[in-house]
C-alpha cells in the first residue's frame, strides 16, 4: 500500500510540475505578440527635405496585403513636421507604388497634409501556416509641383509592431539593391527610397497553434486507445463513452476555431491534423456504437441476453 501512495504522489507532483511549466511558458510566449526590427537608417538632412514615415498597420495573409500608413515629413524651408503629418511650406508631389491607395499625392504650397493610407502586394502562403512567410516592399519619390525636380527625400519606418506578426523592414538601394549606407544616401539624394519587408507570424502565435493543434491530436490518441480496449474485451463499451466522442467531436471545430489569425480553410495544419481528427473520430464513434448495439450483456434480467443463461440466472437469484 505504502509504495502505492507514493508512486500517485510522485505522478501528481509531475503533473504539478509539468502545469507549472507549461503555463509559464505560454506566459513569456505572450509577451511576444509582435515585434519589428528597423533596418539600416540614415541620418536625415537637417535642412530643406521632405519625407515619408511608414508605419505597419495590418498584415492580411487572406487578401495578400500589407497595410500600411505613411505620415508626410518636411524640415527645413520646406515646412514644418506635425503630430499627424505635415505643414508645406512649397508643393511637393509625392508617388508611391502601392497596389490600393492613393498613387500620386500633391501637396499644395502653404496647407497640411495627413497621414496617408495604403496597400502594398503581401508576397507568400497562407498554407504553412502556423510558419508562414512573407514580403513585401514599398518605392516612394518626391518631386516639386513645379518642374518636378527631386528634392532631398527621406524614407523612413516608424517601427510600429503588429499583433501576431513579426516584421522586419529594412531601406535598400533603389539600384543596388544593398543596404549600403552610401547607397541610402545616395537615393536620399535623388528623391527616392525604397523598403523592404519580411514577415513571419510570431512565436506566441505559432505556440499557440501548436498547443491547440496537439490537444486535437492527444483526444485523438486517448479516443483511439479507449476504443481498441473496448474491442478487446477489456472494457465494456458504454453510452458516457459515445457521449464523450460526440462532445469532443464537436469540440474540435471551436478548437479550430480559437486558431490565432483565424486562418482560413484548407492549410496544412487542416490536411494534416484536423480533417483526419474529425474522420478518426467518427470512426470511432461507429465502432463504439456497433460495439454497443451488439453488446450481449446489456440486460442481467433477461437470461437469454448473455451467453451463458445459467450465470445469469445465479446473478438473477443473487440479486433477489
Amino acid at each position: 500500500m505504502v509504495p502505492s501512495v507514493s508512486r500517485n504522489w510522485r505522478v501528481l507532483a509531475l503533473s504539478l510540475a509539468g502545469l507549472i511549466a507549461a503555463v509559464g511558458a505560454v506566459f513569456f510566449l505572450s509577451l511576444g505578440g509582435g515585434s519589428y526590427d528597423v533596418g539600416v537608417q540614415v541620418s536625415p538632412p537637417e535642412e530643406d527635405s521632405v519625407g515619408l514615415e511608414i508605419a505597419t498597420t495590418g498584415v492580411v495573409p487572406e487578401n495578400g496585403a500589407l497595410e500600411i500608413l505613411a505620415l508626410p515629413r518636411a524640415m527645413g524651408n520646406q515646412g514644418q513636421d506635425l503630430s499627424n503629418g505635415a505643414y508645406f511650406t512649397y508643393p511637393v508631389i509625392f508617388n508611391l507604388d502601392v497596389a490600393a491607395g492613393e498613387a500620386t499625392v500633391e501637396v499644395p504650397g502653404s496647407s497640411v497634409r495627413g497621414a496617408i493610407p495604403a496597400q502594398v502586394t503581401l508576397g507568400g502562403s497562407i498554407g504553412n501556416y502556423p510558419f508562414d512567410t512573407y514580403s513585401a516592399s514599398l518605392f516612394a519619390s518626391a518631386s516639386t509641383s513645379s518642374s518636378s525636380e527631386s528634392v532631398s527625400f527621406v524614407l523612413s519606418e516608424a517601427g510600429k509592431a503588429v499583433s501576431g506578426f513579426d516584421i522586419d523592414g529594412s531601406r535598400i538601394g533603389f539600384l543596388s539593391g544593398d543596404e549600403s549606407p552610401l547607397a541610402l544616401q545616395q537615393d536620399q539624394e535623388a528623391g527616392y527610397g525604397v523598403i523592404e519587408w519580411r514577415i513571419s507570424r510570431s512565436s506566441s502565435t505559432q505556440f499557440i497553434a501548436i498547443l491547440l493543434a496537439a490537444i486535437m491530436v492527444a483526444g485523438a490518441v486517448i479516443s483511439l486507445l479507449m476504443t481498441w480496449v473496448i474491442v478487446r474485451g477489456s472494457r465494456p463499451p458504454s453510452v458516457a463513452i459515445m457521449v464523450w466522442l460526440a462532445v469532443f467531436l464537436f469540440a474540435l471545430f471551436q478548437i479550430r476555431r480559437q486558431l490565432p489569425g483565424d486562418p482560413p480553410a484548407g492549410i496544412d495544419l487542416d490536411r494534416f491534423i484536423f480533417y483526419p481528427v474529425i474522420l478518426t473520430l467518427i470512426l470511432l464513434v461507429v465502432v463504439n456504437l456497433i460495439s454497443w448495439s451488439t453488446r450481449e450483456d446489456w440486460d442481467l434480467e433477461n437470461p437469454a441476453s448473455v451467453p451463458d443463461p445459467q450465470v445469469a440466472h445465479e446473478r438473477v437469484d443473487r440479486d433477489a
